[in-house]
């Protein structure tokens, strides 16, 4: 939520649609590779 009322309340109208549509392809990258590099550090652990 604070992605989006934070720029309008500057009055950063562009900020404000760009910025969300990043953070959501971003966390679709970085999610499953955060996910990978833990089952590798789980899989290492139980060696």
């Amino acid at each position: 939520m604070e992605l989006f009322l934070i720029p309008f309340l500057f009055g950063a109208y562009y900020a404000a649609m760009i910025f969300p549509i990043l953070h959501i392809l971003l966390l679709k990258i970085r999610i499953p590779q955060e996910e990978k590099a833990l089952a590798a550090l789980s899989k290492q652990k139980t060696i």
